[in-house]
């Protein structure tokens, strides 16, 4: 162990109860991108370095007359008329589009698990163990049919 002093800000940490030792800020929302850019276009101004669509765009706005825009337009908006009581009840909605079905999922290949379950052990290696012991054994059979032919 290394007897070297320690800097008063580790031992600060380390004199601290074990549920305080570290602060825990919350969680912060990222920027969304209007705000991003606004940061992004701040910290160009700051450093002094503007990109060249800035100085483009600048010049076109400088040639471009001011469109014209009224306060408050020529016609006000007409309400639409309330329904009157003997009216009926309202026309039915008809459909966008008709809805088509989805189609079929694919089928499955039989030794695939239906589910995230292990799959079930298959008498394979069993059958292939009696398949090399019944081999054998007509194997040991025929040499002593040839043996004494």
């Amino acid at each position: 162990m290394n007897a070297a002093p320690v800097p008063a800000r580790i031992r600060q940490v380390l004199d601290a109860p074990p549920g305080c030792r570290f602060s825990r800020p919350g969680a912060t929302t990222p920027p969304t991108p209007g705000q991003s850019a606004l940061t992004r276009e701040q910290h160009l101004l700051t450093q002094g370095q503007l990109p060249p669509w800035k100085h483009l765009q600048a010049q076109r706005l400088a040639t471009q007359p001011e469109p014209a825009r009224p306060d408050r337009p020529d016609t006000a908006p007409v309400p639409r008329p309330r329904s009157a009581p003997d009216d009926g009840p309202p026309p039915a909605r008809t459909p966008k589009r008709p809805v088509r079905p989805r189609p079929p999922l694919p089928r499955r290949h039989p030794d695939r698990p239906r589910s995230h379950r292990k799959p079930a052990p298959r008498p394979g290696l069993v059958l292939m163990v009696a398949a090399h012991i019944l081999a054998l054994g007509v194997g040991v059979l025929a040499a002593h049919l040839l043996f004494f032919l």
